[in-house]
């Protein structure tokens, strides 16, 4: 609501400003050339106003946008037959599900993550990796003798995301082979004619 508000603030004093700027353009220039070169000056500077009040709204699109399509393509690489599927969960998913339990029974809490894109993608680890126990704060689940022990249920929802986004693609590279092998019944009977 409030990206919305700022956008129609920022529009309507580029509206003002476009306005302004282009009466100021055709009273003060008779020269044609002139008038062009200003207007697109205004025209850049007015698109760069609506393009950084809401920069921080797009990059957080985009982190979310990279987030769905690295675990949808992850699975969808380790289904559609290119000899991937056990890599993709040996290499990707079950490490980013096993260093996270581990991480989150050592520190003794599950808040971790700074956003749910906060996991292991392409060229880039997770922030809550490196970190100590000590920067997220004391613990939240009491240790027992020598551990501490979270409930299966409070730390699923931490990591499921990443587990349906993968099996979503999973199951979107179940389909091409399928549609080739259901083409190639149907053209059977052409062969043997």
């Amino acid at each position: 609501m409030v990206c919305i508000r700022r956008f129609v603030a920022c529009s309507s004093l580029v509206f003002v400003l476009i306005s302004g700027i282009w009466i100021v353009i055709f009273i003060t220039h008779k020269n044609p050339c002139c008038s062009i070169l200003y207007s697109i000056l205004a025209l850049f500077l007015s698109t760069n106003v609506v393009w950084m009040s809401c920069m921080q709204h797009v990059q957080e699109f985009l982190n979310y946008a990279k987030f769905v399509s690295w675990w949808v393509s992850l699975g969808v690489a380790s289904s559609i037959g290119l000899g991937s599927g056990l890599h993709t969960f040996v290499l990707y998913l079950g490490p980013h599900i096993a260093l996270f339990t581990i991480k989150a029974v050592q520190c003794g809490r599950i808040d971790l993550k700074i956003a749910p894109y906060d996991t292991i993608q392409l060229k880039v680890g997770p922030s809550w990796l490196d970190k100590k126990c000590s920067e997220f704060g004391p613990p939240v689940y009491p240790a027992s003798a020598h551990s501490v022990r979270i409930p299966v249920f409070d730390l699923l929802p931490q990591i499921q995301l990443e587990a349906v986004l993968w099996g979503i693609g999973t199951a979107l590279g179940e389909l091409p082979p399928y549609f080739i092998s259901r083409a190639g019944k149907f053209a059977m009977p052409l062969f043997f004619v």
